[in-house]
């Protein structure tokens, strides 16, 4: 009776560990790309959340609040921590300059962030009552020192362009964005 043997030789368990290589190599770059893209949610999601706490400051103070920075240090490839600093008492109708905490407009994040918050405003004069809002965002979630960063801008005063009306103080983007947009202010800068 023969002997047949059974089993791969090694050549062939050679060429199975070179395709799982070549895998590996393509696989893992894309895996971390990924891995920044779902972080730059944040940004979007807290962005709408402060856009909609400064809307309700709005509807009670009739000016939006200039907030930020928060966290006071520019997170990155860590997270960072975010501060409750209170509310001036001296914020209010009559004085909403002194409102320049998240706390002021009720806005707080659930956990620790990935981006830098902060917003501009251009307080409403008697004679002008349309206040403008900008809201900006900054990460060096890579950890390369080149800082993404993305920017809302309010258009409230109905320019007929649909042009932001304010800055945010924070993000790269420029004055005059496409208005009521998150507009990522360095394209694919992580």
């Amino acid at each position: 009776m023969k002997r047949v043997r059974r089993g791969f030789t090694l050549i062939e368990l050679m060429i199975v560990g070179a395709i799982v290589a070549i895998l590996a190599a393509v696989a893992i770059p894309r895996y971390y790309y990924y891995q920044l893209r779902a972080k730059r949610s944040e940004a979007y999601l807290i962005m709408g959340a402060i856009r909609t706490s400064e809307e309700a400051f709005l509807a009670s103070y009739d000016n939006y609040a200039a907030v930020g920075p928060m966290p006071l240090a520019l997170p990155g490839i860590v997270r960072g921590q975010w501060n409750v600093v209170p509310c001036a008492p001296a914020c209010g109708i009559a004085n909403p300059a002194a409102c320049t905490s998240f706390e002021c407009i009720g806005f707080q994040p659930n956990s620790r962030v990935f981006y830098q918050y902060q917003t501009g405003t251009l307080i409403a004069p008697a004679a002008n009552p349309t206040p403008e809002l900008g809201i900006g965002a900054a990460s060096d979630l890579d950890g390369d020192t080149v800082v993404g960063s993305f920017a809302i801008q309010s258009n409230n005063a109905k320019n007929p362009l649909n042009q932001g009306q304010c800055i945010d103080g924070l993000s790269a983007c420029p004055l005059g964005l496409e208005a009521d947009n998150i507009i990522e202010c360095v394209p694919l800068a992580f």
